[in-house]
C-alpha cells in the first residue's frame, strides 16, 4: 500500500494545531507587553510635558503668576492640567488621554509640578500593571524626576 494511514494524518493535524495554538499565545502576550511599554512611555511623556510647562512658566489664559502643571489619573483618562491641582483646574485648559483597557494605574493619583523649579510636593510611584501581571513602574521624586522601570 501506497500513502498516508488516517492515523498518520491526525497526528500531523493535531500537531500543527498545537504549535499554532502556542503562536498565537506567544504573539497575544507580546502584543500586551508593547501596550503596557507604549502605556508607560505615553504616561512619562505626559509628565515630562507637564513638568516643561511648569518649568517654563506657561500660562494658558489670564494668570498673574506662573502657574504650576500637573498630570491627573483618573478612572478613564489621563489628563495634562494648569493649577494647583486637578480639582481645582480650569478644564479648558487640559488635555485628555483614554487610559488602555488592559492597564490598570495604582499609587498616585496626580502629580503637580511647581511653577519654574518643577519640583512635587508629594512624590511617589505610578504602578502600571497588564492583564498578565507584568508590571512598569514610574517614580517622581522630590526634585520632579522622572525615573521608569520596567
Amino acid at each position: 500500500m501506497r500513502g498516508f494511514s488516517i492515523i498518520e494524518i491526525i497526528i500531523v493535524i493535531a500537531l500543527l494545531l498545537i504549535i499554532g495554538g502556542l503562536t498565537i499565545a506567544a504573539s497575544i502576550g507580546e502584543y500586551r507587553s508593547v501596550e503596557l511599554r507604549s502605556d508607560r512611555e505615553r504616561l512619562v511623556t505626559l509628565f515630562e510635558h507637564a513638568r516643561a510647562l511648569s518649568m517654563q512658566g506657561v500660562c494658558s489664559g489670564a494668570c498673574d503668576i506662573s502657574p504650576a502643571h500637573g498630570v491627573a489619573v483618573t478612572q478613564n483618562q489621563i489628563v495634562v492640567f494648569q493649577g494647583n491641582s486637578y480639582a481645582d483646574s480650569d478644564g479648558s485648559y487640559s488635555v485628555s488621554f483614554e487610559k488602555s483597557e488592559h492597564t490598570t494605574y495604582t499609587g498616585l493619583s496626580e502629580v503637580v509640578f511647581a511653577s519654574l523649579s518643577g519640583s512635587v510636593a508629594t512624590s511617589g510611584n505610578f504602578l502600571l500593571t497588564d492583564s498578565f501581571g507584568k508590571t512598569a513602574t514610574i517614580t517622581i521624586s522630590s526634585i520632579g524626576r522622572i525615573l521608569w522601570s520596567r
